[in-house]
């Protein structure tokens, strides 16, 4: 399990760089506090699971209503992926806790066009873009989304939009970065082999 690789040498960059590391760092924290490796991370992926609820209801409920909201509740509650990918170690259902809290803020900032429901929005779509790297195109199109409303807010579409790029530039120059350096040495190590 790569969460507890991590906890034994915790660094910002799990031991894996193909994947993102906010997943790893909330399984390794909690494998610290509880140390049961067969429960802890399905018992996290359950409280997200079920923290989930709370912003996917406010989001259905502002955009279309609360009979809607509430028949849509009920859906998801019983919604056979949503339940599996609960009890499961996976990223998925933290990725949608956070993504469903920054669309929900992002959409309530529409509404009423307070800068700080667009900061909020942006802080849980970074920490979603730190667990999957489907976030990442919500970073991107976002910001279109704003470039179409009627009252545009330059700053408030630049700042969001830098916030929320800083974290997948970062990790795709530093991945790349550790990448070129292991496939270096790798040749280095083939050159030594065929000198001898």
């Amino acid at each position: 399990m790569v969460a507890m690789e991590w906890l034994k040498r915790p660094s910002l960059i799990p031991p894996h760089i193909d994947w993102l590391p906010l997943h790893f760092y909330l399984m390794g924290i909690g494998l610290k506090i509880l140390n049961a490796p067969l429960f802890t991370p399905r018992l996290i992926s359950l409280i997200f699971g079920i923290l989930s609820f709370i912003p996917f209801y406010k989001l259905v409920n502002m955009i279309f209503g609360r009979r809607l909201a509430l028949m849509s509740l009920w859906l998801l509650i019983f919604y056979p992926v949503h339940v599996l990918c609960s009890v499961v170690s996976l990223s998925e259902i933290i990725f949608l806790f956070f993504l469903l809290c920054g669309l929900y803020f992002f959409f309530r900032y529409r509404e009423i066009f307070n800068s700080y429901l667009l900061l909020v929005s942006s802080l849980f779509l970074i920490l979603a873009s730190i667990v999957r790297y489907e976030a990442w195109l919500f970073v991107l199109f976002i910001p279109f989304l704003l470039c179409y409303e009627k009252r545009k807010r330059w700053r408030d579409m630049i700042f969001f939009f830098i916030a929320t790029s800083i974290f997948p530039l970062i990790w795709i120059f530093n991945t790349n970065a550790i990448a070129y350096k292991q496939r270096f040495r790798s040749e280095e190590h083939t050159s030594e082999l065929h000198s001898h």
